[in-house]
């Protein structure tokens, strides 16, 4: 089984409001490391629920 593919991209975060640029990519990035930090065990949609809170911050 080859490495997991990390289930949202920038689009998803524009689609929320988000704009483009730095704060977008550091989200992500977060996100991804908690993803990652939960074995990978988060899907998609609590990924974008966790992305729609760290955006309201």
């Amino acid at each position: 089984m080859g490495k997991p593919i990390f289930p949202i991209k920038g689009a998803d975060l524009t689609e929320l409001g988000a704009s483009p640029g730095p704060k977008l990519g550091a989200t992500l990035k977060k996100l991804e490391k908690e993803w990652a930090d939960s074995g990978f065990n988060m899907d998609r949609g609590a990924l974008l629920k966790r992305a729609a809170k760290a955006l309201e911050a």
